[in-house]
């Protein structure tokens, strides 16, 4: 292999999705380019913004980075010679990948896109990381001395901790329980409780903060618009027997709810998630084990709907809707995620 290919497969792409948030976005930016780095390349995947909120991105971005490299979504596949160039002609430190996708296509679709790059220099790492985060200074020098010691892991988060208050913990990962549910790492508890080194081996991950060996892992399920495409990869990944690990050294500070505005429908938010959950465990589960997820889902349903004020009536009528649409799909696309957020169940 020639020196060029050496310098471009050591590269790792750093996936920053960004859906009218160019204020989140740009801080997060701001935060990578104060940070350690010496071989992390930035790549902005704008899925869809409104002209305003795209034009407000660009700007900023032109603020922060002296290269910038301008790509819409059907250029990449053509764009190989100026990528390869673009990055082995200027400092990893000055440049940056802008894409811009042609809709929204949800967390998995837009993400899977910027991963293109990694492919074209063919890097065996990508990494994934909200636009609603702010990293810390050591954040990426302390997960490549991770990886580089630690071969047998194929994917990795930092620590992660609210911004606000940023002495709690969001998560660590977690672990995968047996009846479709995660239990995340020191979930909000101060961050006293975390160790200052070392690592833990996880079984769930999240899609926030994701640093992971794309040819060994595969990219990011397309089946899901939003909301399952993490807990999809780690269960894939448990299937597989591929080791998951979280580094506690290396911390990333999270906005968690700036992504996506939230719908504040909780009988809207409860579909989705149980269409998503039962529709996904259903391709990993033995027949045995889903029927029984399905029925613990189904019996605690009434219970979740009585917490948000809504009676039994209305509940089993949820129920009926669930498992109507999980009986006839396979996946939870744009379309029927667009229908319940537009609508009153």
């Amino acid at each position: 292999m020639d020196q060029k290919a050496n310098q471009l497969k050591s590269i790792i792409p750093i996936i920053i999705l960004n859906w009218n948030g160019e204020k989140d976005t740009l801080a997060c930016l701001t935060s990578f380019k104060e940070s350690e780095n010496i071989r992390y390349l930035p790549i902005v995947v704008d899925n869809g913004s409104e002209a305003e909120s795209l034009n407000k991105l660009k700007e900023g971005c032109s603020e922060i980075f002296k290269v910038i490299v301008y790509l819409k979504e059907d250029q990449i596949d053509d764009s190989e010679g100026l990528i390869k160039e673009m990055i082995c002609n200027n400092p990893i430190k000055d440049i940056l990948f802008f894409i811009e996708n042609f809709e929204n296509y949800g967390f998995a679709k837009g993400n899977n896109i910027g991963a293109k790059i990694a492919q074209i220099i063919d890097s065996d790492w990508v990494m994934l990381l909200n636009n609603d985060t702010e990293i810390v200074k050591n954040t990426l020098t302390v997960l490549d001395n991770f990886i580089a010691i630690n071969k047998d892991i194929v994917a990795v988060t930092p620590q992660i901790r609210l911004f606000d208050p940023n002495n709690k913990i969001w998560n660590c990962g977690g672990q995968l329980t047996y009846f479709g549910s995660r239990k995340y790492l020191f979930a909000d508890q101060n961050i006293n409780v975390v160790p200052k080194d070392g690592f833990s081996l996880i079984t769930f991950i999240t899609g926030c903060a994701l640093l992971f060996q794309h040819k060994k892992t595969g990219l990011l399920t397309e089946d899901f618009f939003f909301g399952e495409e993490d807990y999809e990869f780690s269960l894939r990944l448990k299937n597989n027997k591929l080791k998951i690990a979280c580094v506690f050294e290396s911390i990333i500070y999270h906005k968690v709810g700036s992504t996506i505005k939230k719908n504040n429908n909780a009988v809207n938010n409860i579909y989705l998630y149980y269409i998503n959950r039962l529709i996904n465990t259903r391709n990993y589960y033995s027949r045995t084990r889903w029927e029984i997820t399905r029925l613990l889902a189904y019996l605690y349903l009434p219970v979740l709907l009585k917490m948000n004020k809504i009676n039994l009536l209305k509940s089993v009528k949820l129920i009926k809707n669930i498992n109507s649409y999980v009986v006839e799909n396979t996946k939870v696309d744009s379309v029927e995620f667009m229908r319940v957020i537009n609508s009153q169940l």
